[in-house]
This record gives C-alpha cells, structure tokens and sequence, in this order.
C-alpha cells in the first residue's frame, strides 16, 4: 500500500484523519457511507481524492468535534491511525471493510498476535486456562489479542500483563485489548485498572469510536472483527451456543486464520459453542501448555533453548504473585479480602461492609488483586480467590 506520507506529507495525512473523524461526527454520512468510501480508497490504491465525495457533506460543526477530539487526544497521550499511514497495520488490510481511523492508548507495536476470546460467564477452570495461555502465549514472545471483557478476555490480559518480566520485548508488544467503546468510556468500568496496566507494560488500548463513545450491544460486533484481523490465529476458550466469540471465530476463518478451541463439558452451556468449533474443524487445545503449538517453529524453537536455562517452577508459582503490598497495613486489608474471597464470592460492597472501607477504595484494592493473579471477576460482578487458603497462608506469611 503507497503511503501517504509519500503523496501528502505528513501534515496531510494528519489532516485525513481529522477529516475521517469529522465523518464519524457528520449525521448525514454514517459509518456505511464511510467504510464505502474506504473501499474505493483501497481499490484505487490509497489516495485521498476517494473521500472527496464526502466533503460537502462534513458540517462545519463536525470539523470542529474532530479537530477538538483530536486536540483531546493528543493531550491524554494516545496515538490517531489513519488508512494510508506508514504505521496503520496491514493486518487490517484484509478486512473487507477496514477501520478508517482509530485511536489507541499506548502504541501499537503488534507482534506475532494470538486471540484470546470467550465468555463473560465462564467457569472458574477456563478462567484459570485462559490466564495461564495469555501467560504462556506473552512469555514465549507473542501479543495477544483480546477484548477487555469481564471472563475470558480479562483473564488473558491478567496473564500476559504478568509474563512481562519473562518477555523479550523486541518481539512486540504483549497485549492488545480492543474496545466496543470510546478510550474515555472503558467498559466494564471495573476494568480501569487492569486497563491502565496494560498501557505501563507496554501493551496498547485500541478503539475506533469517539473517544467518549458509551458501550452499546450493537458495537461489539465491530470489535470482534477488529480482533479476527489483528490475530494470526485465534483461540476459544469457552463460549455459548450465541456467543460473540463465535462471531469472531467465523470472521477469522474467513480471513484465512487457523481457529482453536479448548473441549469443555457437554453438559455445561458455557461450553456448547466452543464445543461446536470443533466438530465443525477447529484445532483443539487441551492444555495451555501446548501453546507452542499456536505459534510459528521459530518461537517454538526459541522456547526451547530458553527451556534448557531456566529454573523449574510451578504452575501456581508461575501465574501468582501476592507480594504487592506496600506496608503493613495493606498487607493485611489484602489477606482479610483474600479469606474472604475463598470463604464465598463477595461484591464490592460486601467487602465494604465487613472491612469498614469506602467503596472506591476497595475497588482499587480488588484491582490490584486481580492484576497480582489472586482475584478473578465472578459472574455477577463478586470476586472470588483461586488459591486454597493453604496457599494464601503460606504467601502471606513468607513475607512477615
């Protein structure tokens, strides 16, 4: 694809995408007309003059929403992507209908990506699978790719995010999450913090909405395809017979990407489209220590020579990390929440209740459980612990 850069200069291709945002902001144009226009654009070999049919109709008003998002943007320190730059990554070029813009926190330095998708309402085991292959997949180099979702898709970030100290970085990024709404609006809201962590180990937030876009049912669709392109290949972890995952999965088969999935019990609704996938072909994986097999020779092979020089660890020491306390006194809110937590699920204000603690500042405690691995988001929004309190005793008492 010419870039651009080479026709326009730079200024000019930052003048397209203000004026691509400003189409997102024009009533009269939409985001059919819009990715129309990005077709032709494509079909004549990327030069600008494909828009000018929607110049008219740009509002003056809807100029000045795009340059004011814009101003926003830069200001809050994310990065605008617009067809035709050097940087936009040509993995979206195999769309039918790329994003003709988008915005990310962090840059975007995809590497080798891997999805990870599944449900929101996952079991307690495909949580637990998904964190340890988002690990697995991060350490050995790849990026992974999710949605930022409650379930399947935080657990995977939660892993990768944790296999950081073990990356070699100049393989890429570790994680991408990709929004259904706007990079000011993340959705859940209780995922801020694994958000904000995700951006300091290097990993990006990508969206192609106004930056204040609310989430919506009918936006995650777009997110999924998103998701289908940036992977080279793309695991189900466990999904429902309607799942959003399926939808992802079809768009990546489509595109040509090799779709694995993880068997689940036959009785388990959770399980029934996952379990699909594979009658129907997909690649099963039945642990997450097969990750090699996800990845190219050269990864494998890699892993192999780091294999020979590493010291063995458990699985448990290896996903799990409970020295995060900053005192004494944090260390012990997080071990009163810990026990808690593996008594019985407990919701925010539960634990608010019981430790005589505000809201806001339990939240941010569970956050940073979460992200140390010692928490996951229960179904309904409770936090549950997946350490037996044999494990929970022995951590916190190592560090006394």
């Amino acid at each position: 694809m010419m870039s651009l850069h080479q026709g326009i200069g730079r200024n000019g291709a930052i003048a397209l995408a203000i004026f691509l945002r400003s189409c997102l902001f024009e009533p009269r144009i939409g985001l059919g007309a819009l990715r129309k226009a990005t077709r032709e654009f494509l079909d004549r070999g990327s030069t600008a003059e494909s828009f000018e049919i929607l110049r008219p109709l740009v509002s003056r008003r809807a100029r000045e929403l795009a340059e004011k998002e814009y101003e926003t943007g830069c200001d809050l320190g994310y990065h605008l992507y617009a067809l035709g730059q050097e940087d936009y990554p040509e993995e979206l070029l195999d769309l039918e209908e790329p994003p003709p813009t988008f915005w990310t926190w962090g840059k975007l330095r995809l590497g080798h990506a891997v999805g990870i998708v599944g449900s929101r309402r996952c079991s307690t085991e495909g949580e637990k699978f998904a964190r340890a292959l988002g690990f697995n997949l991060s350490r050995d180099g790849a990026t992974v790719v999710s949605g930022l979702a409650r379930g399947i898709d935080s657990a995977a970030h939660i892993g990768s995010v944790l296999a950081l100290s073990q990356r070699d970085e100049s393989m890429g990024q570790a994680t991408v999450a990709v929004l259904g709404s706007g990079l000011n609006n993340l959705y859940p809201p209780e995922n801020r913090a694994l958000a904000e962590e995700i951006v300091e180990a290097g990993g990006c937030l990508f969206s192609e909405y106004q930056l204040h876009q609310v989430p919506h049912p009918a936006l995650f669709p777009d997110r999924n395809r998103v998701i289908s392109a940036l992977a080279r290949s793309l695991v189900v972890v466990e999904a429902g017979e309607r799942s959003g995952s399926l939808i992802t999965a079809r768009l990546a088969v489509e595109l040509g990407r090799e779709v694995f999935a993880v068997p689940g019990s036959v009785r388990a609704s959770e399980c029934r489209g996952s379990n699909e996938l594979l009658r129907l072909g997909g690649r099963i994986l039945l642990s997450p220590e097969e990750s090699a097999e996800i990845l190219p020779l050269s990864f494998q092979q890699k892993r192999r020579n780091a294999k020979r020089s590493e010291k063995p660890t458990s699985s448990e020491q290896a996903h799990f990390n409970l020295d995060i306390a900053k005192n004494e006194e944090e260390k012990n809110i997080f071990q009163k929440m810990l026990f808690f937590c593996e008594e019985s699920e407990q919701t925010v204000d539960s634990l608010s209740e019981e430790l005589k603690l505000s809201p806001e500042t339990v939240l941010g405690f569970l956050g940073r459980l979460e992200l140390s691995g010692a928490l996951v988001n229960g179904h309904e929004g409770g936090y549950r612990t997946l350490l037996p309190r044999s494990v929970l005793e022995r951590e916190f008492a190592k560090n006394r």
